[in-house]
C-alpha cells in the first residue's frame, strides 16, 4: 500500500514540468475580417520566453464567438493526445462564477492563466482589437500545469477561432515540456 501512495506522490510532485514556447503561427483565414499584426516568441532569457499576439479587426460587433481547441503531442508527427473541446467564449464568460464541468475547468484555468496579458475577458459583442502581450512561460507552468500532470515531449494547441459558425483565425503555439 505505501507503494502506490509513493508512486502516486511522486508522480505528482515529479509532473512539475519546464515549458518552452518552440514555435507560434498564426493565421487569419478571413482577410476581410481582420489582420495578425503582430505573431512572435520574444527570448526573456535562456530558459523563458513569452507571447505577444496582436490583431487588427475590420467587421464590429465581433458576436458569437466560438473557441475550438485542439491539443496535439509529437509521436512521430503531431497526434491527438486529449479530447478536442468547443467552447462559446460569450456562454463562459457569462457562466464563468459558475462550475459547469470539467470541460469549462480547463477553459477557466487556461483563461485564469493568461487573463492579466489579453483583452479578451468579457461577454460578446466586442468592439475593439484583441491582443495578448507578454504571456510568459513560468505563469503557465505555475498555473496550468500544476493541475494537468503531463509527460515529457513537444506539443501543439491549436486555437481555432470562428464568429457566426465562419472560422476566422487559426493561432497553434508549440511547445516543449522537460523537468528542469
Amino acid at each position: 500500500m505505501w507503494k502506490l501512495s509513493a508512486t502516486l506522490v511522486c508522480f505528482l510532485m515529479c509532473a512539475v514540468a519546464h515549458l518552452t514556447f518552440t514555435n507560434l503561427k498564426c493565421q487569419m483565414i478571413d482577410r476581410q475580417f481582420g489582420l495578425f499584426e503582430k505573431c512572435l516568441i520574444k527570448a526573456v532569457n535562456r530558459t523563458h520566453k513569452y507571447v505577444d499576439i496582436s490583431t487588427k479587426i475590420y467587421k464590429f460587433p465581433v458576436d458569437n464567438v466560438t473557441l475550438k481547441l485542439l491539443p496535439m503531442r509529437h509521436d512521430h508527427g503531431y497526434r491527438p493526445f486529449f479530447v478536442n473541446l468547443t467552447f462559446d467564449v460569450g456562454g463562459f464568460f457569462r457562466n464563468l462564477q459558475n462550475e459547469n464541468g470539467p470541460k469549462e475547468l480547463i477553459l477557466r484555468e487556461l483563461f485564469q492563466t493568461v487573463k492579466a496579458y489579453t483583452n479578451i475577458n468579457h461577454t460578446c459583442p466586442y468592439y475593439h482589437d484583441v491582443e495578448i502581450s507578454k504571456l510568459w512561460t513560468g505563469n503557465l507552468e505555475a498555473r496550468f500545469l500544476r493541475y494537468l500532470p503531463m509527460p515529457q515531449g513537444d506539443y501543439s494547441l491549436s486555437l481555432n477561432w470562428y464568429t457566426s459558425r465562419v472560422n476566422r483565425a487559426t493561432v497553434k503555439v508549440y511547445f516543449r515540456l522537460t523537468d528542469r
